[in-house]
C-alpha cells in the first residue's frame, strides 16, 4: 500500500452534496473521496499548515468579530446583503454565518477584511428600525386616493402583499423603506390613480376598501406631524380634494380620438370608462347591439353587456343616475302576434325556429314566453324551471331505484318473456 492510498484511507469519506461547488484541486475534494492526486495533495498541504499554525499560537478558526463589525460598514450605508455577498465573494451560509457570531476561518476572514469599506454617504440606515407611523399614513393616503397595493407595491420594488401586511402587523420598519415610501408619497400624493392608466373599477374598490377602513387622504396630514402618533387628521379638506375627482363617468373627460377608434373597430391599447361609455352610446344611436359590439371590438359574447352592468351597479352604489344607452330592442310585436309565439313555443316549437321565424334573438323570444315582456298580452306563459322531476332524477336515469327506467324496461323484458 502506497502512501497516497494510506493517507486517503485514514479519513472518511464525506457524502457529496447534490448541489457541491466542489472542484479538483481543493482539499474538501479528498474529503469526498476524490482519488486524484491534486486532490490529495492539496488535503495534505492544508493538514500541514493547520499543524503550523495550531503549534505557533495561530488557530485556522477565529472569531468573526472583526469580520461582522466590517460587514455592518456596508450595511450601514445602504448596501444589501446579495451586493455584500457578491463583492466579497462569499458564500451565503457562510456571510450569515460570520453574522450569527459564529467561528470562521482565517482565510475567510482575511478576505472580508480585504475589501475596502465605501465612504459615508448620508443615505439612511438599510437595517436601523424606526416607528411605522409615517410609512402606514402615506401608504393609507394613498390607498385613501384610489391607488392599488399591487400597485404601490410595483413602485416599491416589494413582494406582493406588503403594504396590508406592514399596516396589519408590522409597528416598525427600517429607515431604508420609510425613505422609499415618502419619496413615493411626494410623487403621487396629487396625482389619481385613473390618470396613469390604473383600472377605474380598481380603483374605485380601493377607494371604498379605504373609506371602510377609516383611511384618510394626504391633505389630513401635515408634513409636520405625518410621524407623530398624537396627530388628529384633518378631515375637512379631503372632501375638497376629491370633489371633482367624484363625478359620473360619462362626465369625465373623453378622448374622442379613442372614441373614434372604438367604434371603427380599431385595436386600442386601452381605454377608460367614461369613453366606453361615450363609444357604446355612439354605437347604439347607430342601431348596433351589444352583441355587435362584441363582433366589432372582437370579443367574447357578453363582454359588451357584462361590462355595461358592472359599470350600472357602480352608478347605483354611488347614487348616480345611469345614462340612457339607448339601445334598440328590435322590432315591436302585436297582441296576435305575441299570443301566436306563445302559443307555438307551447306546442313544442324551439325558441332557435321561433327566433328565425321572426328576425329577432333567441333572448327576445324567450323573454316573451315567460311572460317577461308584453305581459298584457295573453297566450300560454311558459313556467319557470323548478326541482327536478323523477324522469330527470339520477335515479331514474341511472337505475339506481326500483322505480327507474332500466329497472322499468327490465320488467317490461320479463313480462314479455
Amino acid at each position: 500500500m502506497t502512501a497516497t492510498t494510506r493517507l486517503a484511507t485514514t479519513v472518511a469519506a464525506r457524502t457529496r452534496p447534490a448541489n457541491s461547488r466542489v472542484q479538483h484541486g481543493q482539499p474538501s475534494c479528498a474529503d469526498y473521496g476524490c482519488r486524484r492526486e491534486e486532490c490529495l495533495q492539496a488535503r495534505r498541504y492544508k493538514q500541514k499548515r493547520n499543524k503550523l499554525l495550531r503549534e505557533t499560537g495561530r488557530p485556522g478558526m477565529v472569531s468573526s468579530a472583526n469580520a461582522a463589525a466590517h460587514i455592518a460598514k456596508f450595511r450601514a450605508a445602504s448596501i444589501k446583503d446579495n451586493d455584500i455577498i457578491k463583492m466579497m465573494g462569499l458564500a451565503r451560509n457562510t456571510f450569515y454565518r460570520v453574522m450569527r457570531g459564529l467561528p470562521v476561518s482565517r482565510k475567510v476572514e482575511e478576505r472580508i477584511l480585504a475589501v475596502p469599506a465605501p465612504r459615508p454617504t448620508g443615505q439612511v440606515g438599510a437595517v436601523v428600525k424606526v416607528p411605522a407611523v409615517a410609512t402606514h399614513r402615506r401608504l393609507k393616503a394613498l390607498m385613501w386616493l384610489g391607488w392599488p397595493c399591487g400597485e404601490l407595491e410595483r413602485r416599491l420594488g416589494v413582494h406582493v402583499g406588503w403594504v396590508g401586511r406592514s399596516i396589519r402587523q408590522r409597528s416598525a420598519v427600517t429607515m431604508l423603506t420609510e425613505a422609499r415610501v415618502a419619496a413615493m408619497y411626494d410623487e403621487l400624493w396629487n396625482v389619481l390613480p385613473e390618470q396613469v392608466g390604473i383600472p377605474a373599477g380598481v380603483c374605485r374598490s380601493t377607494r371604498e376598501f379605504a373609506a371602510a377602513s377609516g383611511y384618510h387622504g394626504p391633505l389630513a396630514w401635515d408634513d409636520d406631524s405625518i410621524s407623530d402618533p398624537s396627530a388628529v387628521p384633518q378631515s375637512a379638506a379631503e372632501s375638497d380634494f376629491m370633489a371633482e375627482s367624484e363625478k359620473p363617468l360619462h362626465e369625465a373627460d373623453v378622448d374622442q380620438v379613442v372614441v373614434a377608434r372604438f367604434r371603427n373597430g380599431f385595436w386600442l391599447e386601452r381605454f377608460t370608462d367614461a369613453e366606453f361609455l361615450t363609444a357604446v352610446r355612439l354605437c347604439a344611436a347607430d342601431g348596433m347591439t351589444c352583441t355587435d359590439i362584441d363582433e366589432l371590438r372582437r370579443w367574447e359574447k357578453r363582454t359588451t353587456m357584462n361590462h355595461i352592468n358592472r359599470l350600472r351597479k357602480r352608478y347605483e352604489r354611488a347614487g348616480w343616475e345611469f345614462p340612457d344607452l339607448e339601445f334598440s330592442r328590435g322590432p315591436e310585436f302585436t297582441e296576435q302576434q305575441v299570443v301566436d309565439i306563445r302559443e307555438r313555443s307551447a306546442a313544442g316549437t324551439p325558441d332557435v325556429q321561433l327566433a328565425v321565424a321572426f328576425g329577432v334573438s333567441r333572448e327576445a323570444i324567450r323573454s316573451i314566453v315567460r311572460g317577461q315582456r308584453y305581459r298584457q298580452y295573453g297566450g300560454p306563459i311558459r313556467e319557470r324551471r323548478s326541482a327536478k322531476s323523477l324522469k330527470a332524477s339520477r335515479e331514474y336515469m341511472s337505475g339506481h331505484a326500483s322505480n327507474s327506467q332500466a329497472a322499468e324496461q327490465s320488467n317490461t323484458m320479463e313480462e314479455a318473456a
